[in-house]
């Protein structure tokens, strides 16, 4: 009897304007991740199933983000409270200008009004507002594996991948197709993800 093949879906976590080189909160190699993403995802057309994309999506008004951005006149710790950024419908927040996604992608977006890290908090864009809003795992019925990549891998690649293995998802990060903000807390989150059983490999390993 014939296996079949499992069912696939990669997301794409935070690949915007801000968090690469130019923005306002960036990450070294964010625009190469870009980049790659992107040729992975034209290298292999059939690979996934469904393709979701998240992006950061904060409320421009102060005092509407939980702490999430640092007060006027105070410095952030980089931890708990962040430098404005990714604010929703301003530059910073669209993709990164060498990110392109197929057809069919379900885009995502996250921390409005609130600290969110994880793609699974964030709600489908085109059902943000109707009363009926919609998730991540309403995009990923029927999946089995989710690969996860994109920005930064210690902060919201980390989270993402642990709610996809807390939700039940058989989860892998390819770390080729991400870029930490700090050496010291991407040791920490890998380790912290393959303890929880999440995979790490690259793209060419999965794919060749």
């Amino acid at each position: 009897m014939t296996t079949q093949p499992p069912t696939l879906a990669l997301v794409v976590v935070d690949v915007e304007v801000c968090f690469a080189e130019g923005g306002t909160l960036p990450v070294a190699g964010g625009a190469a991740v870009a980049a790659a993403v992107t040729a992975h995802l034209a290298a292999h057309p059939q690979r996934y199933t469904r393709v979701v994309a998240s992006r950061d999506w904060h409320d421009p008004l102060p005092g509407t983000n939980d702490g999430h951005f640092a007060s006027p006149g105070t410095a952030p710790d980089y931890v708990r409270t962040w430098p404005e950024h990714g604010v929703a419908g301003t530059p910073d927040a669209e993709y990164h200008p060498d990110l392109r996604l197929p057809a069919g992608t379900v885009h995502v977006v996250k921390g409005m009004g609130r600290a969110d890290y994880s793609a699974f908090d964030g709600v489908q864009l085109d059902t943000l507002g109707t009363g009926a809003p919609r998730g991540v795992l309403d995009a990923l019925a029927g999946v089995e594996v989710v690969e996860v990549v994109g920005i930064a891998t210690d902060h919201c690649v980390r989270a993402t991948a642990l709610a996809a293995a807390e939700a039940g998802f058989r989860v892998r990060v390819l770390t080729d197709l991400t870029a930490g903000v700090a050496v010291p807390t991407t040791i920490a989150a890998l380790t912290e993800l393959a303890q929880a059983g999440v995979e790490l490999t690259t793209s060419t390993a999965v794919t060749s």
